[in-house]
Protein backbone atom coordinates (compact mmCIF):
# COMPACT_ATOMS: atom_id res chain seq x y z
CA UNK A 1 0.00 0.00 0.00
CA UNK A 2 0.99 3.64 -0.57
CA UNK A 3 0.02 6.71 1.98
CA UNK A 4 -1.20 9.56 -0.39
CA UNK A 5 -1.67 13.03 -0.17
CA UNK A 6 -5.47 12.66 -0.21
CA UNK A 7 -5.29 11.08 3.50
CA UNK A 8 -2.69 13.48 4.46
CA UNK A 9 -5.01 16.41 4.02
CA UNK A 10 -7.91 14.54 5.19
CA UNK A 11 -6.09 13.68 8.56
CA UNK A 12 -4.81 17.50 9.15
CA UNK A 13 -8.62 18.58 9.19
CA UNK A 14 -9.80 15.67 10.97
CA UNK A 15 -7.43 16.38 14.37
CA UNK A 16 -6.49 20.02 13.71
CA UNK A 17 -2.34 18.97 13.52
CA UNK A 18 -0.87 21.24 11.44
CA UNK A 19 2.66 20.52 11.62
CA UNK A 20 4.63 21.60 9.14
CA UNK A 21 6.38 18.41 8.96
CA UNK A 22 3.73 16.52 7.42
CA UNK A 23 1.90 19.25 5.50
CA UNK A 24 4.52 21.98 4.23
CA UNK A 25 6.51 20.60 1.51
CA UNK A 26 8.91 23.40 1.51
CA UNK A 27 9.63 23.23 4.87
CA UNK A 28 10.22 19.29 4.98
CA UNK A 29 12.38 19.69 2.47
CA UNK A 30 15.08 21.76 4.66
CA UNK A 31 14.98 18.90 7.21
CA UNK A 32 16.93 15.45 7.72
CA UNK A 33 13.81 13.51 5.84
CA UNK A 34 14.02 15.69 2.84
CA UNK A 35 10.13 15.50 2.25
CA UNK A 36 7.00 15.74 4.11
CA UNK A 37 6.37 12.95 6.60
CA UNK A 38 3.36 10.99 7.17
CA UNK A 39 1.45 11.40 10.36
CA UNK A 40 1.33 8.36 12.70
CA UNK A 41 -1.37 8.62 13.80
CA UNK A 42 -2.63 8.18 9.97
CA UNK A 43 -1.03 4.87 10.17
CA UNK A 44 -2.99 4.10 12.86
CA UNK A 45 -6.12 4.65 11.79
CA UNK A 46 -5.63 2.97 8.60
CA UNK A 47 -4.51 0.35 10.19
CA UNK A 48 -6.99 0.37 12.36
CA UNK A 49 -9.70 0.47 9.22
CA UNK A 50 -8.03 -2.45 7.80
CA UNK A 51 -8.23 -4.71 10.28
CA UNK A 52 -11.97 -3.55 11.31
CA UNK A 53 -12.87 -4.14 7.45
CA UNK A 54 -16.52 -2.55 8.23
CA UNK A 55 -17.39 -3.84 11.65
CA UNK A 56 -17.96 -2.02 14.91
CA UNK A 57 -15.88 -2.18 17.51
CA UNK A 58 -14.27 -0.32 20.55
CA UNK A 59 -10.72 -0.76 22.25
CA UNK A 60 -9.79 -2.02 25.49
CA UNK A 61 -5.84 -0.21 24.78
CA UNK A 62 -3.52 0.58 22.09
CA UNK A 63 -0.25 1.07 21.45
CA UNK A 64 2.26 2.09 18.74
CA UNK A 65 5.35 2.32 17.80
CA UNK A 66 7.12 4.65 15.10
CA UNK A 67 10.67 3.43 14.45
CA UNK A 68 11.04 5.13 10.86
CA UNK A 69 9.11 7.97 9.20
CA UNK A 70 6.76 6.54 6.74
CA UNK A 71 6.83 8.91 3.47
CA UNK A 72 4.20 9.68 0.76
CA UNK A 73 3.80 7.68 -2.68
CA UNK A 74 6.17 4.80 -1.37
CA UNK A 75 5.12 1.39 -1.04
CA UNK A 76 4.83 -0.58 2.64
CA UNK A 77 3.80 -3.91 3.10
CA UNK A 78 1.04 -3.99 5.45
CA UNK A 79 1.26 -7.42 8.33
CA UNK A 80 -1.95 -7.92 10.55
CA UNK A 81 -1.66 -10.54 12.61
CA UNK A 82 -4.59 -11.14 15.26
CA UNK A 83 -3.57 -13.63 18.00
CA UNK A 84 -5.62 -14.45 21.80
CA UNK A 85 -7.52 -11.02 21.43
CA UNK A 86 -4.94 -9.09 20.65
CA UNK A 87 -4.26 -7.58 16.97
CA UNK A 88 -0.61 -6.61 15.78
CA UNK A 89 -0.34 -4.49 12.60
CA UNK A 90 2.72 -3.60 11.14
CA UNK A 91 4.36 -1.69 7.89
CA UNK A 92 7.14 -2.66 6.20
CA UNK A 93 9.73 -1.05 3.72
CA UNK A 94 11.70 -4.09 2.49
CA UNK A 95 12.92 -5.72 5.12
CA UNK A 96 12.58 -3.09 7.83
CA UNK A 97 9.78 -2.59 10.71
CA UNK A 98 8.71 1.24 9.78
CA UNK A 99 5.70 1.29 13.00
CA UNK A 100 4.45 -1.25 14.82
CA UNK A 101 0.90 -1.28 15.87
CA UNK A 102 -0.76 -3.11 18.52
CA UNK A 103 -4.38 -3.39 19.67
CA UNK A 104 -6.82 -4.57 22.04
CA UNK A 105 -9.88 -4.41 20.35
CA UNK A 106 -13.76 -5.78 21.32
CA UNK A 107 -16.48 -5.95 18.56
CA UNK A 108 -19.68 -3.92 18.96
CA UNK A 109 -23.33 -5.14 17.27
CA UNK A 110 -23.78 -1.43 15.92
CA UNK A 111 -21.92 1.21 15.16
CA UNK A 112 -22.26 4.27 17.31
CA UNK A 113 -24.78 6.72 15.44
CA UNK A 114 -24.11 10.18 14.00
CA UNK A 115 -25.67 12.57 16.79
CA UNK A 116 -22.06 13.08 18.20
CA UNK A 117 -22.10 16.32 19.16
CA UNK A 118 -18.40 18.12 19.27
CA UNK A 119 -17.50 20.75 22.48
CA UNK A 120 -16.90 23.59 20.45
CA UNK A 121 -13.08 22.97 20.43
CA UNK A 122 -10.65 25.51 18.28
CA UNK A 123 -7.47 24.21 17.23
CA UNK A 124 -4.57 26.00 17.41
CA UNK A 125 -3.85 27.87 13.51
CA UNK A 126 -0.07 27.67 14.46
CA UNK A 127 2.27 24.89 15.96
CA UNK A 128 3.95 25.82 19.65
CA UNK A 129 7.28 26.66 18.97
CA UNK A 130 8.99 26.57 22.35
CA UNK A 131 11.81 24.63 24.05
CA UNK A 132 10.33 24.67 26.91
CA UNK A 133 11.48 21.80 29.55
CA UNK A 134 8.29 21.14 31.23
CA UNK A 135 4.10 21.42 29.92
CA UNK A 136 1.03 21.39 32.35
CA UNK A 137 -2.53 21.41 31.14
CA UNK A 138 -5.85 21.55 33.47
CA UNK A 139 -8.89 20.32 32.06
CA UNK A 140 -7.97 19.72 28.12
CA UNK A 141 -11.55 19.39 26.03
CA UNK A 142 -10.30 18.10 22.69
CA UNK A 143 -12.96 17.33 19.84
CA UNK A 144 -11.87 15.98 16.03
CA UNK A 145 -13.64 17.68 13.09
CA UNK A 146 -16.51 16.58 12.37
CA UNK A 147 -17.07 17.86 9.15
CA UNK A 148 -13.93 16.03 7.73
CA UNK A 149 -15.45 12.52 9.36
CA UNK A 150 -17.21 11.86 6.76
CA UNK A 151 -14.74 10.95 4.53
CA UNK A 152 -12.99 9.29 6.93
CA UNK A 153 -14.20 5.62 4.97
CA UNK A 154 -13.69 6.52 1.76
CA UNK A 155 -10.31 8.21 2.37
CA UNK A 156 -8.69 6.80 5.34
CA UNK A 157 -10.82 3.16 5.51
CA UNK A 158 -12.26 3.40 8.96
CA UNK A 159 -16.07 4.82 8.80
CA UNK A 160 -17.24 7.78 11.14
CA UNK A 161 -18.93 5.64 13.96
CA UNK A 162 -16.63 2.18 13.39
CA UNK A 163 -15.20 3.38 16.42
CA UNK A 164 -16.27 4.53 19.56
CA UNK A 165 -16.18 9.05 19.02
CA UNK A 166 -14.07 8.68 22.24
CA UNK A 167 -11.86 6.55 22.10
CA UNK A 168 -11.39 8.09 18.22
CA UNK A 169 -10.80 11.67 20.01
CA UNK A 170 -8.11 10.43 22.35
CA UNK A 171 -6.58 8.90 19.36
CA UNK A 172 -6.41 11.76 17.10
CA UNK A 173 -5.57 13.94 20.20
CA UNK A 174 -2.39 12.61 20.36
CA UNK A 175 -1.10 13.54 17.08
CA UNK A 176 -2.66 17.12 17.84
CA UNK A 177 -1.05 17.20 21.36
CA UNK A 178 2.54 16.49 20.12
CA UNK A 179 2.53 18.37 16.41
CA UNK A 180 0.36 21.35 17.85
CA UNK A 181 1.20 22.02 21.76
CA UNK A 182 3.95 19.85 23.26
CA UNK A 183 6.49 19.76 21.98
CA UNK A 184 4.92 21.29 18.98
CA UNK A 185 6.69 22.49 15.61
CA UNK A 186 9.87 20.37 15.97
CA UNK A 187 8.32 17.23 17.37
CA UNK A 188 8.75 13.70 15.79
CA UNK A 189 6.30 11.79 17.82
CA UNK A 190 7.77 8.46 18.65
CA UNK A 191 5.28 6.53 20.23
CA UNK A 192 2.19 6.20 22.02
CA UNK A 193 0.24 4.55 24.67
CA UNK A 194 -3.35 4.50 25.76
CA UNK A 195 -5.43 2.15 28.36
CA UNK A 196 -9.27 3.15 27.65
CA UNK A 197 -11.36 2.52 30.91
CA UNK A 198 -13.42 -0.83 30.74
CA UNK A 199 -16.86 0.80 30.57
CA UNK A 200 -16.61 4.25 28.82
CA UNK A 201 -19.89 6.39 29.90
CA UNK A 202 -19.72 9.18 27.59
CA UNK A 203 -18.04 10.06 24.48
CA UNK A 204 -16.62 13.33 25.45
CA UNK A 205 -13.50 13.76 25.75
CA UNK A 206 -12.04 15.31 28.82
CA UNK A 207 -8.41 15.52 29.97
CA UNK A 208 -8.30 16.35 33.96
CA UNK A 209 -4.63 16.94 33.41
CA UNK A 210 -1.63 16.72 30.35
CA UNK A 211 1.92 16.84 32.19
CA UNK A 212 5.25 16.93 29.50
CA UNK A 213 8.58 16.36 30.67
CA UNK A 214 11.99 16.96 28.86
CA UNK A 215 14.92 14.46 28.41
CA UNK A 216 17.93 16.29 27.37
CA UNK A 217 19.91 13.83 27.08
CA UNK A 218 17.81 12.04 24.80
CA UNK A 219 16.18 15.17 22.76
CA UNK A 220 12.59 13.40 24.07
CA UNK A 221 9.36 14.40 25.63
CA UNK A 222 7.44 12.22 27.73
CA UNK A 223 3.39 13.36 28.13
CA UNK A 224 0.93 11.57 30.45
CA UNK A 225 -2.68 11.89 30.92
CA UNK A 226 -5.85 10.77 32.17
CA UNK A 227 -9.59 11.82 31.86
CA UNK A 228 -13.10 10.81 30.40
CA UNK A 229 -12.79 7.21 28.94
CA UNK A 230 -8.84 7.01 29.75
CA UNK A 231 -7.25 5.02 32.51
CA UNK A 232 -3.84 6.03 31.20
CA UNK A 233 -2.44 7.84 28.19
CA UNK A 234 1.69 8.11 27.56
CA UNK A 235 3.41 9.73 24.77
CA UNK A 236 6.71 10.48 23.40
CA UNK A 237 8.21 12.46 21.09
CA UNK A 238 11.48 13.86 20.10
CA UNK A 239 12.16 17.36 19.95
CA UNK A 240 13.80 17.70 16.61
CA UNK A 241 16.81 20.86 16.47
CA UNK A 242 16.08 23.92 15.32
CA UNK A 243 17.01 24.50 11.62
CA UNK A 244 20.51 24.72 10.75
CA UNK A 245 21.51 28.29 9.01
CA UNK A 246 24.42 29.61 8.10
CA UNK A 247 24.23 32.90 7.20
CA UNK A 248 26.39 35.17 4.95
CA UNK A 249 28.02 36.01 7.89
CA UNK A 250 28.86 33.10 9.40
CA UNK A 251 30.60 32.01 6.37
CA UNK A 252 33.01 35.34 6.24
CA UNK A 253 33.67 34.48 9.45
CA UNK A 254 34.98 31.08 8.50
CA UNK A 255 36.63 31.99 5.58
CA UNK A 256 40.89 32.95 5.16
CA UNK A 257 43.00 35.07 2.90
CA UNK A 258 41.92 37.60 0.35
CA UNK A 259 38.50 38.41 -0.49
CA UNK A 260 39.57 38.07 -3.91
CA UNK A 261 41.00 34.74 -4.52
CA UNK A 262 38.45 33.80 -6.69
CA UNK A 263 37.84 37.25 -8.66
CA UNK A 264 36.44 37.42 -12.17
CA UNK A 265 35.51 33.43 -11.98
CA UNK A 266 32.65 32.30 -12.65
CA UNK A 267 31.12 29.24 -10.30
CA UNK A 268 28.61 27.28 -10.88
CA UNK A 269 27.36 24.75 -7.54
CA UNK A 270 24.29 22.57 -8.04
CA UNK A 271 22.59 21.96 -5.32
CA UNK A 272 23.27 25.47 -3.98
CA UNK A 273 19.70 26.31 -2.56
CA UNK A 274 20.60 24.73 1.23
CA UNK A 275 23.15 22.78 2.90
CA UNK A 276 26.92 22.84 2.02
CA UNK A 277 25.74 23.86 -1.67
CA UNK A 278 24.51 27.16 -0.05
CA UNK A 279 27.73 27.74 1.92
CA UNK A 280 30.04 27.32 -0.97
CA UNK A 281 27.74 29.14 -2.65
CA UNK A 282 28.35 32.20 -0.36
CA UNK A 283 31.93 31.12 0.39
CA UNK A 284 32.72 31.87 -3.16
CA UNK A 285 31.05 34.93 -4.17
CA UNK A 286 32.35 36.53 -0.63
CA UNK A 287 35.95 35.51 -2.50
CA UNK A 288 35.20 37.52 -5.76
CA UNK A 289 33.25 35.15 -7.56
CA UNK A 290 30.16 35.38 -9.91
CA UNK A 291 28.06 32.31 -8.46
CA UNK A 292 25.76 30.61 -10.45
CA UNK A 293 23.39 29.35 -8.26
CA UNK A 294 22.04 25.79 -9.06
CA UNK A 295 18.78 24.16 -7.59
CA UNK A 296 15.93 22.17 -8.83
CA UNK A 297 12.15 24.31 -9.08
CA UNK A 298 11.41 23.48 -5.90
CA UNK A 299 14.14 25.02 -4.09
CA UNK A 300 13.27 28.20 -5.39
CA UNK A 301 12.32 30.31 -2.65
CA UNK A 302 16.10 28.91 -0.48
CA UNK A 303 17.58 29.90 -3.57
CA UNK A 304 16.49 33.06 -4.01
CA UNK A 305 17.46 33.09 0.03
CA UNK A 306 21.36 32.63 -1.10
CA UNK A 307 21.12 34.94 -3.45
CA UNK A 308 19.68 37.89 -2.00
CA UNK A 309 21.82 37.65 1.04
CA UNK A 310 25.29 37.23 -1.09
CA UNK A 311 23.65 40.70 -3.73
CA UNK A 312 23.37 42.15 -0.42
CA UNK A 313 27.34 41.47 0.85
CA UNK A 314 27.61 43.31 -2.38
CA UNK A 315 28.41 39.98 -4.40
CA UNK A 316 27.07 38.33 -7.31
CA UNK A 317 24.97 35.76 -7.91
CA UNK A 318 22.52 34.13 -10.48
CA UNK A 319 20.43 31.77 -10.03
CA UNK A 320 19.64 28.89 -12.37
CA UNK A 321 17.18 26.30 -12.09
CA UNK A 322 17.29 22.49 -13.33
CA UNK A 323 17.60 19.21 -12.23
CA UNK A 324 20.54 17.75 -13.01
CA UNK A 325 19.45 14.31 -13.00
CA UNK A 326 17.69 15.16 -16.51
CA UNK A 327 19.06 15.56 -19.42
CA UNK A 328 16.98 17.64 -21.19
CA UNK A 329 17.11 20.23 -18.04
CA UNK A 330 20.89 20.20 -18.21
CA UNK A 331 20.77 20.90 -21.54
CA UNK A 332 18.70 23.99 -21.10
CA UNK A 333 20.14 24.83 -17.88
CA UNK A 334 24.00 25.50 -19.65
CA UNK A 335 22.45 26.94 -22.96
CA UNK A 336 20.86 29.49 -20.74
CA UNK A 337 24.11 29.80 -19.14
CA UNK A 338 25.99 29.91 -22.10
CA UNK A 339 24.02 33.09 -23.53
CA UNK A 340 24.97 35.65 -20.46
CA UNK A 341 28.03 34.09 -19.30
CA UNK A 342 31.33 34.06 -21.47
CA UNK A 343 32.58 30.90 -19.59
CA UNK A 344 32.50 28.82 -16.51
CA UNK A 345 35.85 28.30 -14.44
CA UNK A 346 34.45 26.08 -11.86
CA UNK A 347 31.93 23.85 -12.15
CA UNK A 348 30.86 22.14 -8.04
CA UNK A 349 29.25 18.67 -8.51
CA UNK A 350 27.25 18.77 -4.92
CA UNK A 351 23.93 17.61 -5.92
CA UNK A 352 23.02 14.98 -4.46
CA UNK A 353 19.25 12.86 -3.41
CA UNK A 354 17.98 12.15 0.02
CA UNK A 355 19.24 8.66 0.99
CA UNK A 356 17.44 6.05 3.26
CA UNK A 357 20.66 4.95 5.32
CA UNK A 358 19.85 1.58 6.26
CA UNK A 359 21.55 -2.00 6.45
CA UNK A 360 22.61 -3.57 2.81
CA UNK A 361 20.01 -6.42 3.26
CA UNK A 362 17.28 -3.80 4.36
CA UNK A 363 16.96 -2.04 1.35
CA UNK A 364 14.59 -3.38 -2.06
CA UNK A 365 17.28 -5.30 -4.40
CA UNK A 366 16.96 -2.41 -6.51
CA UNK A 367 17.82 0.28 -4.63
CA UNK A 368 21.68 0.28 -4.83
CA UNK A 369 21.35 -0.01 -8.40
CA UNK A 370 18.69 3.30 -8.77
CA UNK A 371 20.99 4.57 -6.04
CA UNK A 372 24.14 5.04 -7.94
CA UNK A 373 22.79 5.38 -11.04
CA UNK A 374 21.02 8.35 -10.44
CA UNK A 375 23.90 9.99 -8.64
CA UNK A 376 26.10 9.05 -11.31
CA UNK A 377 23.17 10.80 -13.75
CA UNK A 378 23.85 14.16 -11.68
CA UNK A 379 27.23 14.55 -12.30
CA UNK A 380 27.62 12.87 -16.05
CA UNK A 381 24.45 14.88 -18.04
CA UNK A 382 26.03 18.32 -16.71
CA UNK A 383 29.75 17.50 -17.27
CA UNK A 384 28.62 16.39 -20.82
CA UNK A 385 26.47 19.54 -21.49
CA UNK A 386 29.20 22.00 -19.68
CA UNK A 387 32.22 20.75 -21.51
CA UNK A 388 32.33 23.09 -24.55
CA UNK A 389 31.62 25.86 -21.99
CA UNK A 390 34.47 25.71 -19.87
CA UNK A 391 37.27 27.77 -20.02
CA UNK A 392 40.46 27.11 -20.49
CA UNK A 393 42.06 25.57 -17.54
CA UNK A 394 38.99 25.61 -15.68
CA UNK A 395 38.35 23.03 -12.44
CA UNK A 396 35.67 20.54 -12.40
CA UNK A 397 34.89 19.27 -8.33
CA UNK A 398 33.00 16.70 -7.50
CA UNK A 399 32.55 16.89 -3.96
CA UNK A 400 32.39 13.34 -2.32
CA UNK A 401 32.79 12.07 1.21
CA UNK A 402 34.77 10.94 3.82
CA UNK A 403 33.41 7.41 3.81
CA UNK A 404 34.94 6.44 0.30
CA UNK A 405 37.72 6.12 2.15
CA UNK A 406 36.52 5.39 5.66
CA UNK A 407 33.27 3.44 5.24
CA UNK A 408 30.74 3.74 7.90
CA UNK A 409 27.80 0.92 8.80
CA UNK A 410 24.69 1.78 6.71
CA UNK A 411 25.93 3.92 4.51
CA UNK A 412 26.64 1.21 1.73
CA UNK A 413 24.12 2.95 -1.03
CA UNK A 414 25.95 5.71 -0.26
CA UNK A 415 29.11 5.18 -0.51
CA UNK A 416 28.74 3.00 -3.67
CA UNK A 417 27.08 6.20 -5.24
CA UNK A 418 29.82 8.52 -4.17
CA UNK A 419 32.78 5.82 -5.62
CA UNK A 420 31.10 5.71 -8.79
CA UNK A 421 31.21 9.26 -9.10
CA UNK A 422 35.09 9.54 -8.07
CA UNK A 423 35.69 6.71 -10.65
CA UNK A 424 34.05 8.99 -13.34
CA UNK A 425 36.02 12.58 -12.40
CA UNK A 426 39.37 10.23 -12.69
CA UNK A 427 38.42 8.75 -15.86
CA UNK A 428 37.77 12.41 -17.34
CA UNK A 429 40.90 13.46 -16.23
CA UNK A 430 42.75 11.23 -18.50
CA UNK A 431 40.85 12.54 -20.97
CA UNK A 432 40.75 16.47 -20.35
CA UNK A 433 44.28 16.63 -19.86
CA UNK A 434 43.84 20.50 -20.43
CA UNK A 435 41.44 20.76 -17.22
CA UNK A 436 41.76 19.94 -13.84
CA UNK A 437 39.55 17.56 -11.66
CA UNK A 438 39.57 17.88 -8.44
CA UNK A 439 37.53 15.17 -5.59
CA UNK A 440 37.22 16.76 -2.62
CA UNK A 441 35.83 14.57 0.47
CA UNK A 442 34.33 16.52 3.20
CA UNK A 443 33.61 15.47 6.55
CA UNK A 444 30.33 15.00 8.41
CA UNK A 445 28.68 18.12 8.56
CA UNK A 446 26.12 19.86 10.06
CA UNK A 447 23.23 20.78 8.08
CA UNK A 448 19.87 20.40 7.96
CA UNK A 449 20.24 17.01 6.27
CA UNK A 450 22.36 15.81 9.26
CA UNK A 451 20.71 18.04 12.42
CA UNK A 452 19.18 14.39 14.29
CA UNK A 453 17.17 14.78 17.54
CA UNK A 454 19.74 12.34 19.12
CA UNK A 455 23.62 12.18 17.39
CA UNK A 456 26.71 11.09 20.11
CA UNK A 457 28.79 12.16 17.33
CA UNK A 458 28.68 15.76 16.12
CA UNK A 459 29.53 16.73 13.11
CA UNK A 460 31.97 19.72 11.81
CA UNK A 461 30.30 22.93 11.15
CA UNK A 462 29.76 23.64 7.33
CA UNK A 463 31.19 27.03 6.86
CA UNK A 464 34.94 25.62 8.57
CA UNK A 465 34.48 23.01 5.78
CA UNK A 466 34.05 25.36 2.82
CA UNK A 467 36.70 27.33 4.11
CA UNK A 468 39.26 24.71 4.06
CA UNK A 469 37.97 23.49 0.93
CA UNK A 470 38.04 27.54 -0.72
CA UNK A 471 42.28 27.48 0.67
CA UNK A 472 43.09 24.10 -0.60
CA UNK A 473 41.49 25.47 -3.96
CA UNK A 474 43.23 28.30 -4.10
CA UNK A 475 47.17 26.54 -3.51
CA UNK A 476 46.56 23.59 -5.97
CA UNK A 477 49.98 22.60 -8.08
CA UNK A 478 49.04 24.11 -11.34
CA UNK A 479 51.53 21.25 -12.88
CA UNK A 480 49.11 18.18 -12.10
CA UNK A 481 45.39 17.97 -13.71
CA UNK A 482 43.84 15.58 -11.28
CA UNK A 483 43.75 16.07 -7.37
CA UNK A 484 42.20 14.80 -4.14
CA UNK A 485 41.53 16.80 -1.13
CA UNK A 486 40.85 15.46 2.28
CA UNK A 487 39.19 18.15 4.26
Amino acid sequence: MKFTKEQVVLFQRLSGDRNPLHVDPDYARRTQFGQPVVYGICGVIVALGQWADGRAFRLRSIAADFRKPLYLDTEYRTETIEQAGVVTAKYWRGDTLQAKITFVPELLDARQDDTYKPSGFVARAEPADSLATSYHAERVAYTFDTSASRRMGSVLGLEFGQLSHGQLNAILWSSYQVGMEYPGKQALFSELKIKFDENPTCDEFVLEKVTGTFDDRMNEVTIAAKGSGVESLSLRAFRRPRKVDYGIGDVAGALTGTSARFDGKTVLVTGANRGFGAVLAKAFALQGAHVLINCRESGISEAMDVRSQIEEAGARATLVTGDVASEKDCHDMVARIAAANPGLDYLIHNAVPNFDLQAFLKHAPADLEQSVSRVLAMTSHLTRECLPRLLPGARIIAISSCTTKIPVPNFTHYISAKCAVEGLVRGLSTEFQKLTFVIARPPRMLTDQTNFAFDRNKPEQATDVAARLLDRLSRLDGNLNFHEIDL
